[in-house]
């Protein structure tokens, strides 16, 4: 994946030369400068979760999330957008009479180059760039065959928080553009977590020191749309 990473590097610094030939062939240039924002659902898989799910008996947590993102930022005449990602991904995972369900919130600001190849052509490839910030939610339950007390409901229920996870992702995007403002996308997104923050019970500072490494999937697939709001 980091050779994924690198290629994406490589795209976006070389890219703008070998679009500068394309674009001063032609004559008249419609303008790309303007504001962008889009939606996206989500798909993710791939995760680092298999100790947690061995404590807790629950097989495969995260093996596929659910979610959507918002897009907001500017796009340059020469192609360059500049976003702010803003997402969300949760499911639930159950096993016998035991659950855990997990809510991953996504906030990353990308650097992104518009490759089109000529004037008129509907496709466009998208390479992204960023540094990423995520946060997570996990909530426990067990069922019991029989009632419980409330000195007992700690050991069948918790919910902790993780604020500070931070990530590198690297997406690939194709862009099919649907009217002069507005493109279809679909696209993947490596998510590499270079730091992994500490858990702690709900809403309170109190660190569980020894809770299983926990983060966001690391690999996200998309589709959703683009507009450009021209200025």
């Amino acid at each position: 994946m980091k050779k994924l990473i690198l290629v994406i590097i490589s795209i976006i610094i070389i890219s703008p030369l070998m679009a500068q030939q394309t674009t001063d062939t032609v004559s008249q240039v419609q303008s790309k400068r303007g504001i962008i924002y889009g939606l996206n659902f989500l798909t993710s898989i791939m995760n680092d979760n298999q100790r947690l799910s061995t404590l807790t008996s629950i097989p495969n947590i995260n093996q596929v999330n659910m979610g959507f993102d918002f897009i907001f930022g500017y796009s340059t005449n020469k192609g360059f957008e500049y976003t702010m990602d803003i997402g969300l991904e949760t499911w639930t995972n159950i096993r016998n009479n035991k659950q855990i369900a997990t809510t991953s919130g996504l906030y990353s600001f990308n650097l992104g180059y518009k490759i089109e190849f000529c004037e008129k052509a509907k496709l466009s490839i998208v390479p992204r760039l960023g540094i990423g910030w995520n946060f997570n939610s996990l909530n426990y339950s067990e069922v019991t065959n029989r009632d419980i007390s409330f000195s007992e409901l700690s050991k069948y229920t918790w919910n902790v928080d993780q604020y500070t996870n931070f990530y590198v992702p690297a997406a690939l995007e194709i862009h099919y553009k649907t009217s002069k403002t507005t493109s279809m996308v679909i696209g993947a997104e490596y998510r590499y977590f270079f730091y992994t923050g500490s858990v702690d019970v709900f809403q309170t500072n109190q660190q569980i020191y020894d809770f299983p490494k926990f983060t966001a999937n690391q690999l996200s697939f998309k589709i959703g749309y683009t507009k450009l709001f021209k200025l």
